[in-house]
């Protein structure tokens, strides 16, 4: 992997490296972290622990909508911009102890980090917005979208990325009956995932130019 700057997954101390990519580095602590040009991959809990003298250029934040504002405000010292990447339907922060304190607050900590900042009128900001989903299917982006106050589409056709998996509706009719049943995916729709997948780990991505 050929890229001109170094790339390095950023991880706790007791998390297994597993398989890497060609060329991506391994490091568990903040004076190992490159500095120059490069891109360096992290958890927000991971992010929010650590103090960082030489803040990155700017960090990319995936799945943005179930980060609270409180797990944002930790990562301020991490960079001089962000970029907060996700769908607004999503799942708010669970949060386990009582917010009814916090909901007249200006700004939430247990609230959605893109909700606050949306509505904070004092936070400078641009937004942008996708015209659809690579990742649904078409039928499946029409039966999400009533629960959105957008519209929005579906880049896959009628009829494209279709998989048959209850021939002669097997499985639903044990499913009705019995309340329970399963689909074992082929291999081949299924390929094996990483350490990180199974986790369910969100990355944010820095470059510092």
């Amino acid at each position: 992997m050929e890229t001109g700057f170094t790339i390095t997954r950023f991880a706790g101390g007791t998390a297994q490296p597993g398989t890497l990519p060609k060329g991506v580095e391994w490091v568990t602590e903040t004076k190992e972290l490159p500095h120059g040009p490069c891109v360096v991959a992290g958890t927000t809990a991971k992010w929010g622990l650590v103090n960082i003298t030489d803040p990155y250029d700017v960090i990319l934040i995936d799945e943005a909508w179930q980060m609270s504002w409180a797990d944002f405000m930790l990562l301020g010292q991490v960079a001089k911009a962000f970029l907060l990447i996700g769908d607004p339907g999503q799942i708010s922060p669970v949060v386990s102890i009582d917010v009814a304190r916090w909901e007249t607050a200006p700004r939430p900590p247990h609230r959605a980090a893109p909700h606050v900042i949306i509505e904070d009128s004092q936070l400078k900001r641009d937004e942008w917005s996708l015209p659809g989903t690579r990742r649904l299917p078409h039928d499946a982006a029409d039966l999400v979208r009533p629960f959105y106050d957008f519209d929005f589409g579906a880049f896959a056709q009628p009829g494209e990325r279709r998989v048959s998996l209850d021939p002669g509706g097997k499985v639903l009719k044990t499913a009705y009956w019995t309340c329970c049943a399963m689909v074992r995916l082929q291999h081949s729709l299924c390929p094996r995932p990483t350490t990180d997948h199974r986790s369910n780990r969100t990355w944010n991505w820095l470059r510092q130019q």
